[in-house]
């Protein structure tokens, strides 16, 4: 996220060229709106960051089951995080989930699957329109309180008038200051493709162009482009920087996606709040993709992992054995999500696979 800075620097410079505008520094701290209006955190009327509703079903976060990978032979002779593979598995804690953004305890695991379905969506988008980018676009502040639905429109045509040919549009509402925390400072996220791409500015040695001697009248590209349409949109559209303050190209989509997500702002407001939308050349209408169901796959030999059970009733001697499966509470200091351990144990099975369809009867939709 941006820094208090930087943030006040835009604002800043937003009323350089918008003097007309007659409203309130809102950098100044006794004007910072707090977002735990209404005694439910990080809310601030109908927007509320992903993950601070209510926990949804009495099943959240409780153990469901273990996944794993018996293949032995194939683990045989290979290192996991510095653990030999030999003789072992690899096994990994599964818990329920409801899928939904407000719930405390699974907000996470929506975010890893959204983030699998923005890439895939993405990545067969970059074969037509070249390397996905990352923008972040400030909404004007005359446009705060607006209605969400105005607001959106009102960035699509600023991404538009700069180049930004479709994408996925991530909502947020709020911006994190380690000293007043989250407040309202609505922006969109924005994963998607630049016409002509961002390569000619990213391989740029003049950078005279974004400077404040305004030659950026004199150059087309993307970072003279932007600023040109700033004068009259008022918009700041931001091409992503990584930790060094480098422009660089995505690493991995799915990371960026799920980072994103995990501090995006669904509304209160609706029954099926969503914090991501598409757009452009990347919209439901224009782009048609099938997005194959996600497999668990073992880290180690690559095979699909199934669900599996220790085998109890098999009188496995298990003196002086450490049964990391046992620890399966989140919050556990002990706990992992995956780990090795033994198929065989004194020539028995510890592990085998659980074919009952259901685990302990435990199995519902919700």
């Amino acid at each position: 996220m941006s820094s208090f800075k930087s943030q006040r620097d835009d604002w800043l410079r937003f009323k350089e060229y918008h003097p007309d505008v007659d409203v309130v520094d809102d950098f100044s701290e006794n004007e910072v709106r707090n977002p735990s209006v209404g005694g439910a955190w990080a809310t601030y009327g109908s927007h509320q960051l992903v993950g601070c509703g209510a926990v949804t079903n009495s099943l959240c976060g409780k153990f469901r089951s273990h996944f794993g990978c018996l293949n032995v032979a194939g683990h045989a002779g290979k290192v996991w995080k510095g653990q030999d593979c030999t003789d072992k598995g690899l096994f990994r804690v599964v818990h329920y989930h409801c899928g939904k953004p407000q719930c405390p305890l699974c907000y996470e695991v929506w975010c890893a699957k959204q983030a699998f379905l923005i890439e895939a969506r993405l990545l067969e988008a970059s074969k037509r329109f070249g390397l996905v980018e990352h923008w972040s676009a400030s909404v004007p502040f005359k446009l705060w309180d607006a209605d969400p639905d105005v607001v959106r429109k009102y960035i699509l045509k600023a991404l538009e008038a700069r180049g930004i040919i479709g994408g996925c549009l991530i909502d947020h509402f709020f911006r994190y200051d380690n000293c007043k925390g989250w407040y309202q400072s609505p922006h969109k996220h924005i994963l998607g493709f630049l016409l002509g791409g961002y390569g000619r500015c990213r391989n740029c040695k003049d950078v005279k162009c974004i400077g404040k001697n305004k030659e950026y009248l004199l150059c087309d590209g993307y970072e003279a482009l932007t600023r040109r349409c700033f004068e009259s949109d008022g918009v700041i559209v931001k091409v992503a920087e990584d930790k060094f303050g480098v422009k660089s190209e995505r690493i991995s989509v799915f990371e960026t996606a799920r980072y994103l997500l995990s501090h995006a702002s669904i509304r209160t407001d609706v029954k099926r709040p969503h914090a991501y939308t598409w757009f452009g050349v990347c919209s439901y209408r224009k782009l048609k993709v099938t997005v194959e169901k996600r497999k668990l796959l073992c880290a180690i030999c690559g095979l699909q992992m199934h669900k599996v059970r220790r085998a109890w009733s098999w009188n496995v001697n298990l003196d002086n054995y450490d049964a990391q499966c046992l620890v399966t509470d989140r919050d556990s200091p002990s706990f992992k999500r995956e780990f090795l351990d033994v198929v065989w144990l004194n020539g028995s099975l510890v592990w085998v696979e659980d074919d009952s369809g259901s685990y302990a009867g435990l199995r519902r939709k919700f």
